[in-house]
């Protein structure tokens, strides 16, 4: 049994050093640079809804292992990585909890591909709150059972630890509130061992409470209006209890076809197939066990619905770590019993499932692998960033987000290029990525657009598109090409120099005066891409209309907000006169080029 978990954790990690870069982990990576370089020492950390700052603890840590490592691939990646944890963790707690059968059931049901294994993909803080929440629950566990203020201690810790990674892990101080009170009712109250846990606690707290009293500012100004909407939200809460439980529905045949590539039949009947094991488990187990199962979801489940409806009008996919955490433990209680009690058919569904979880996590795995190594992750900001929504799904665009392994290796081998500019889905990924991986070599980070013909580079799935007439060194996801020609350079931007939180947006995105046209004589063999170097500014922009020789030419790739166009005639591309018409805001970052 041990093993299996053990399998199920490793098909798991393996995807982490496939995380892809982008704004949130490029900007803790910058902060992190600057401590390790000794320019700065960040008494918070990130700023939520504009208005609350965490405690800077993360920061500090991932310094720490950057100053270890000397490597930005190493640091991102057991960032990744320390989320697996919660595999073992589940399968110790179940076992502590109810036998070793709820532990399978529970680190099987807590690896099954869904939102939560989008923190695989994003590499985020919030992904610490999972085994944070489980190592939480352990400590409440063996104080209730055997007390000790140890285990007060480290439960108050892992608490503000995860609270620190998201402030929805603040559910879990319902389950350290009951496992106080019920220790007390038995033994007594233990002040000393409260006040030492409580001091613990406050630690990674202790930072931005000496900046608020040396006037600082933890941007606490706009705390009060927060607590005002939640409190309206919680008015909707009804809908969003709806609309939460149909995302958390949803969230298994999304991570089985985004994540995994299945289409989306096969995908909808592995979902069917691990509901129909969860319901037949469930109808196996002891009347005592369903009834059990079934007080602590209730109880549990709403006190954490509630805290998530009210935490923001939308639903991101990292509010759910918490949530998941309790769903999963719940559903583990209530579906493994007939196991728990010796039923032979019992244990081999529990065994039967977690295969399952196994094959499934590896399948997704294996998708974010693939995905990652073409720098085509199928990015749609919703439903990702709010699940609410998670029942209309548009179609996702293919988006570069380098692959953190491969952080040093990019970093180096552009820096040997000296390039001064970057371009095309290379001048959208600087504008998201701070330019870190310059940064993390020493070099001087290049702007993005303009005139120069610096540095092009393209993710492998456009590149097999592009052909490799031309192409230059491969490396990480991306094949680097030489510009031939900047017919009409976009508006420059430059990278700040400090982890300034988003980075500035272009002052102008308005509507320009008519369409953006554009003429092109192409020569024999020439590519033409299209850039729009603030593709996340307005994520639908459509593709631009084309027409070689007065016949339609739809795009041959797109990656983000660039588009490759290229000439597809039987006999060969013999060149021709290509023109470009592209509407929209923000005109003025729009950069075409050819190779």
């Amino acid at each position: 049994m041990p093993a299996l978990v053990a399998a199920i954790a490793l098909a798991h990690v393996a995807a982490a050093p496939f995380a892809g870069l982008h704004l949130d982990l490029a900007r803790d990576l910058f902060v992190a640079q600057e401590i390790v370089a000794g320019r700065a020492l960040p008494m918070h950390g990130p700023l939520l809804a504009q208005a609350f700052q965490l405690g800077p603890v993360w920061f500090h840590a991932q310094a720490l292992v950057l100053a270890l490592t000397g490597s930005l691939a190493a640091t991102a990646t057991a960032l990744v990585a320390v989320n697996s944890l919660k595999i073992p963790l589940a399968y110790r707690l179940g076992t502590r909890l109810a036998g070793p059968w709820t532990g399978l059931l529970w680190a099987a049901l807590i690896a099954l591909p869904g939102w939560h294994s989008l923190m695989t993909v994003f590499g985020l803080h919030p992904g610490l709150v999972e085994p944070l929440a489980l190592a939480c629950l352990l400590a409440c566990l063996r104080l209730v059972r055997q007390g000790g203020r140890a285990s007060l201690a480290f439960a108050l810790l892992a608490l503000s630890l995860a609270v620190n990674a998201h402030p929805t892990a603040m559910v879990l101080a319902v389950f350290v509130v009951a496992a106080v009170a019920l220790r007390w009712r038995a033994h007594g109250p233990d002040l000393p061992g409260l006040a030492l846990g409580v001091g613990l606690a406050a630690l990674p707290w202790l930072p931005l409470l000496l900046a608020a009293g040396e006037g600082g500012g933890v941007g606490a100004g706009g705390i009060p209006g927060i607590v005002a909407a939640q409190l309206r939200q919680l008015g909707e809460l009804p809908a969003r209890l709806a609309g939460l439980a149909q995302a958390q529905v949803l969230g298994l045949p999304y991570g089985l076809r985004t994540l995994g590539g299945l289409p989306g039949a096969a995908a909808t009947g592995c979902a069917i197939l691990v509901a129909a094991l969860l319901a037949v488990l469930a109808v196996r187990s002891a009347p005592q066990w369903r009834r059990r199962a079934a007080w602590a979801t209730a109880g549990a489940l709403l006190v954490s619905a509630a805290g998530l409806v009210a935490m923001r009008d939308t639903l991101p996919y990292y509010h759910l770590g918490a949530f998941w955490v309790v769903l999963s433990g719940a559903l583990a209680v209530a579906c493994a019993g007939a196991a728990t009690a010796g039923a032979g058919a019992g244990k081999r569904l529990v065994g039967a499932f977690a295969v399952l979880a196994l094959a499934l996590a590896t399948l997704a795995s294996a998708g974010i692998v693939r995905q990652q190594r073409d720098g085509a992750w199928p990015l749609a900001f919703t439903p990702m960033f709010d699940l609410f929504g998670a029942a209309s799904q548009p179609a996702p665009r293919p988006f570069l987000m380098p692959p953190v392994q491969a952080l040093d290796r990019l970093g180096r081998s552009w820096c040997r290029r000296g390039a001064r500019s970057a371009h095309g889905p290379l001048g959208n990924h600087l504008f998201l990525g701070y330019g870190i991986e310059w940064r993390g070599v020493g070099c001087a980070v290049p702007v993005a657009g303009g005139g120069d013909p610096g540095l092009l580079a393209l993710p492998r799935h456009m590149a097999r598109t592009a052909g490799d007439a031309g192409a230059g060194e491969r490396v990480g996801s991306v094949v680097e090409y030489p510009i031939r020609r900047i017919l009409r350079p976009g508006r420059v931007w430059h990278p700040p120099q400090t982890p300034v939180y988003p980075p500035r947006l272009p002052e102008s995105l308005a509507n320009d005066d008519g369409p953006l046209e554009v003429e092109i004589v192409l020569a024999a063999g020439e590519r033409v891409l299209v850039g729009d170097l603030v593709f996340p500014a307005h994520p639908d922009r459509p593709p631009p209309s084309a027409w070689l020789d007065d016949r339609p030419l739809p795009p041959a790739a797109g990656n983000g907000g660039s588009w490759l166009f290229v000439c597809e005639r039987s006999d060969g591309c013999a060149g021709g006169r290509l023109r470009l018409s592209l509407e929209g805001a923000g005109l003025e970052w729009i950069e075409v080029l050819t190779f």
